[in-house]
């Protein structure tokens, strides 16, 4: 099932990414393949693909909101 509407909570702070170690991010926190980015980079893809079987995307915003928070604090 694919969403139509994405309004992903991302403040684009780069934390999710510095936690892979992520090559592709650039110093002010931009992807520089975002149009290629890879599929676990690509958060309605993985919603659609994998969690959408699972959860609401409300739940999922919801869990990202709180994975956000962690990583942060542990990367920022």
């Amino acid at each position: 099932m694919e969403t139509t509407e994405w309004n992903f909570p991302c403040d684009e702070c780069g934390a999710c990414c510095k936690v892979l170690d992520c090559p592709d991010l650039t110093a002010d926190n931009k992807c520089s393949i975002y149009a290629t980015r890879p599929f676990l980079c690509n958060t309605k893809k993985m919603f659609d693909e994998v969690h959408s079987k699972t959860m609401t995307k409300q739940g999922y915003f919801d869990k990202a909101a709180i994975a956000c928070k962690q990583l942060k604090e542990m990367y920022l």
